[in-house]
């Protein structure tokens, strides 16, 4: 009973350790993708002012209408990137709204607010892999699960054994009118012998059901430590590439987007030129924010898969 007391505990934890997971990851995420939708909306605003005096240009035959249909087509990938960026949070609210389960939240948006400096300030560097395991080993739920299941089989092996003994029951009788004396008392005593196969059967059974649980402990212990290791190498990979192009990044590209808008309005740039660079701007952008979303999920994955907060990356 102890033991299956135990198992369910764990249940519990690995059943709450994936919830914490998806929830953490979600609320990450739906940040993220809201700086995203600024991005759209301040590329979206700049380029609908850019198409509008194209347009008005093409009117007066200033510009080929080629020029005008290749910043309309442009425009209108970042206004279906944007619809994919707002569906994407939709479907992360969803994600949340039930994760809390709370009906005052049915209708609520969620503007997550971020500890910047948290999330900047996490060493990624201090990380050492024979530490990790040894985290992921003593703490994660489904190694102690099996753990359990294993003492569980080891008992049920030790009463089979106690079973092939014999077994006195001894104790008092009491019978109010069942017998021929009314209020009968008495003492009663019974021997079990085993006599021909001694509950060998069952201790046999007992015996294997204990090697399929060392031999399923193991293979926990290395689909574990596989796991821990990708996870590993993942989170390290995305903060080196990180850290080499978040200063100033994206603050850079908005600044050279403007300025390049400004040039095309005045004729130094070609159609060409200007459309070639605010699609590798609008590619850059995403793919910066897009990692950005992956670095925090790694790190939450890499939570997730040692069972404990190893790397903490707090919200306001």
């Amino acid at each position: 009973a102890e033991i299956n007391k135990a198992i369910s505990e764990q249940q519990f934890f690995d059943l709450l350790r994936a919830l914490k997971f998806e929830l953490r990851s979600s609320f990450f995420a739906i940040h993220f993708l809201r700086q995203s939708i600024q991005f759209y909306d301040g590329s979206i605003l700049a380029l609908r002012k850019t198409v509008s005096s194209l347009e008005k240009a093409y009117e007066k035959r200033a510009v080929l209408q080629a020029e005008m249909l290749r910043l309309k087509a442009l425009l209108f990938f970042l206004e279906n990137e944007r619809t994919e960026a707002v569906v994407q949070i939709r479907q992360k609210e969803a994600s949340m709204r039930i994760l809390l389960n709370s009906p005052e939240m049915a209708n609520v948006t969620f503007v997550p607010k971020i500890n910047a400096k948290s999330l900047e300030d996490v060493k990624l560097t201090d990380l050492k892999l024979n530490k990790v395991l040894e985290d992921a080993f003593e703490n994660r739920p489904d190694l102690k699960i099996a753990i359990q299941a294993l003492k569980l089989e080891e008992a049920n092996l030790a009463l089979q054994q106690a079973n092939a003994i014999p077994d006195l029951s001894f104790g008092p009788m009491y019978n109010r009118t069942g017998t021929a004396y009314p209020n009968y008392w008495g003492v009663t005593a019974q021997l079990s012998v085993p006599i021909f196969d001694r509950n060998q059967g069952n201790i046999e059974a007992a015996e294997k059901s204990i090697l399929t649980r060392r031999s399923e402990l193991q293979n926990q212990k290395l689909q574990a430590e596989n796991e821990v290791n990708i996870v590993f190498n993942r989170v390290l990979e995305k903060d080196r590439l990180y850290q080499s192009f978040k200063n100033r990044f994206a603050e850079d590209y908005m600044n050279l987007a403007q300025l390049m808008i400004s040039n095309y309005e005045k004729r130094y740039l070609t159609i060409i030129e200007f459309a070639d660079f605010f699609e590798t701007y609008r590619s850059s952008v995403r793919q910066m924010l897009k990692l950005q979303i992956d670095r925090v999920e790694s790190i939450e994955n890499l939570n997730y898969s040692v069972g404990k907060n190893i790397l903490n990356v707090q919200p306001l």
